[in-house]
Order: structure tokens, then sequence, then C-alpha cells
């Protein structure tokens, strides 16, 4: 029987799976990239991207919608963004012509939580006053996730100085030069809270979280 290859292309991120399927009898070869293993996450729009060797006019997915970002059904190349609130197994199909071509199996997760970066690097357990220092801005990212859509709207500092209780708000994620002048002064051995309001762009929400870091040296 003559094979029909058809190469769906669905990014969530980076991480490449391949495998291949039966419909109708015919061998449909696909790779799909995620960045999570066949995984999407609840609450936020799941950006995918199909890329089909011929014109595809629609695609379902259970329990979920569907919202086309670009490009124009009929197609061979499409964008959209995927929306579920439901946790567990999802079925996404892709038709053309009122016949499914290809089925894939997805998984609803939750989104894991965001962490806080300093300069790059996630937050550490503990500091040293020579790494505080070198601290120029923050940033927000979930760890093997390449999800950028936070961004720092404002960071609040709570530390001590000389025993004193001292507290420095900053706006947007830079760390001036007055704030560094405050940092060297922070007590040994006591934590550093961080209070740090993000804004989640895709998603238009605000929200806050809190790190606390040990000064040690």
């Amino acid at each position: 029987m003559k094979k029909k290859s058809w190469q769906v292309s669905i990014s969530f991120f980076i991480l490449l799976s391949l495998f291949t399927i039966k419909l109708n009898g015919q061998q449909v070869a696909s790779a799909i990239q995620f960045f999570d293993y066949k995984t999407i996450y609840i609450g936020i729009a799941n950006p995918i991207k199909i890329v089909c060797t011929e014109k595809f006019d629609s695609i379902s997915i259970d329990n979920a919608n569907a919202v086309l970002t670009e490009g124009t059904l009929p197609t061979n190349f499409a964008k959209f963004d995927i929306y579920t609130v439901y946790l567990g197994d999802l079925s996404l199909k892709i038709f053309q012509k009122g016949k499914c071509i290809l089925e894939n199996k997805l998984v609803a997760r939750r989104l894991p939580m965001p962490k806080l970066k300093l300069n790059a690097e996630y937050t550490p357990d503990e500091i040293t006053k020579e790494h505080l220092l070198q601290i120029d801005s923050f940033s927000v990212g979930i760890p093997a996730l390449d999800f950028s859509d936070f961004r720092i709207v404002a960071i609040k500092l709570k530390f001590s100085v000389n025993g004193e209780y001292k507290e420095q708000n900053i706006s947007g994620n830079k760390v001036n030069a007055y704030t560094k002048q405050l940092l060297d002064k922070v007590d040994k051995d006591t934590n550093i809270q961080i209070e740090w309001s993000v804004k989640d762009i895709r998603n238009n929400e605000n929200r806050r979280y809190y790190t606390s870091i040990k000064m040690i040296t």
C-alpha cells in the first residue's frame, strides 16, 4: 500500500518526539515538538504551531478551546492558542474535509510555580554580599520551561541593617545605585525578604510572590 506522509509540528517549546501511527490503514508519520512531552498547562494560553504537507481545515481538542492566531483555514500552516481548565488527558485531532487525519494524546497539568531570577540565575537559598552587590536586575522563569510571559512590575526588599528593619521599593526590575548602597549594609546571617509583583502578559493578570534569601557573609 502506498504510504501517505504527513509531517505535523506542534511547537510548545524544545523537546522533539517522533512517533508513527496508522489511520484508515495508511501509515502517518509525524514529528511533534514539545517543551514538556505532550504537555499543556491549564489557565494559560498554550501556543501551538501545526504544519502539514497537505491542507487541513480544522482541529479539535477535548475539553479545550483552540483559537486561531495566525493563518487562514484551510491551510498547510497555522498557529493556535489552546486554553483549558481541565486537568488530565486530552485528545488533539486534525481534520481534512471532515476526516480525521491525525490524532495525538496530550496531558493538561498545572503550571509550575514561577521562580525569581537574580540577573539570569535562579534565586539561591543563601547568598554572599559579593554576589548580592552584583545583582543588576530581577527576572522570572519556570525551571525547565521556556516560558517567558511573566514581567517584573515591582520589587520590595525587606532586610536588617544594624538590627534595624528596612524596606526598599523598586519600580520595574532594575537595581539602582542607591539600592546597592543599602544592600551593602545588610546584617550578616539575616534573611532578605523579596516580595515580587509580576504581570502575566498572555493572560493580562498581576500576581505577587515571596522569596527569602539568607545573607551569609
